[in-house]
């Protein structure tokens, strides 16, 4: 019973600031300006007995901050969990434990673990390999800036793959420039011609 007289006796008072707060917002975007980009929690006319419901907007708007805060953190977390592959870690994993007891058992014997790992393989395989993985560092994507430097990178890829056949290409010069004798002179002297 004392609950609806309160509320009761809080009505017409809350109708009459309300009524005050429009009155106030209609005279103020007939000056031009909005009332509608101002905080209601950085104002100084608050009445005493909206202080703690402007609080408790306050500490909602805190917590709503951090919780989103904390939801980005889980998604890129749970991103990350889906992009490794618990099975090639497994295997990487395993790889590495294997690396370091041969390499334990090397170091034991006296022996250099790096010099031994390449006896299995013969010196034009380990360069091969070598330049593989200079190649495989240098066509690696830096990360994206521009569609121009994109565009270069994948320009520069392709004319890299391209292997032209320059034996043919040599035979076809010659045969162009056989009745010409001074041509024949200037692609032999060019190393051009085979």
């Amino acid at each position: 019973m004392e609950l609806s007289k309160r509320r009761a006796e809080k009505e017409p008072q809350e109708e009459a600031d309300r009524s005050a707060d429009d009155n106030s917002s209609s005279s103020s975007s007939s000056s031009g300006e909005e009332s509608s980009n101002e905080d209601v929690t950085e104002r100084k006319d608050i009445p005493k007995h909206m202080q703690s419901q402007v609080e408790r907007l306050k500490q909602i708007r805190q917590r709503l901050s951090q919780s989103s805060q904390e939801n980005k953190r889980e998604i890129f977390q749970e991103h990350q969990r889906l992009q490794d592959n618990p099975r090639a870690q497994r295997r990487q994993e395993r790889k590495r434990r294997e690396a370091e007891i041969l390499k334990h058992r090397e170091e034991f014997a006296g022996d250099d673990y790096e010099r031994s790992r390449f006896w299995d393989y013969s010196i034009e395989q380990v360069e091969k390999y070598e330049d593989k993985k200079r190649q495989r560092e240098e066509n690696r994507e830096r990360g994206f800036t521009d569609y121009a430097q994109v565009n270069r990178q994948k320009y520069e890829r392709e004319v890299a793959k391209i292997k032209p056949d320059l034996a043919a290409y040599h035979a076809s010069k010659k045969a162009e420039h056989q009745d010409d004798p001074r041509a024949l002179q200037r692609l032999a002297s060019s190393g051009q011609a085979t």
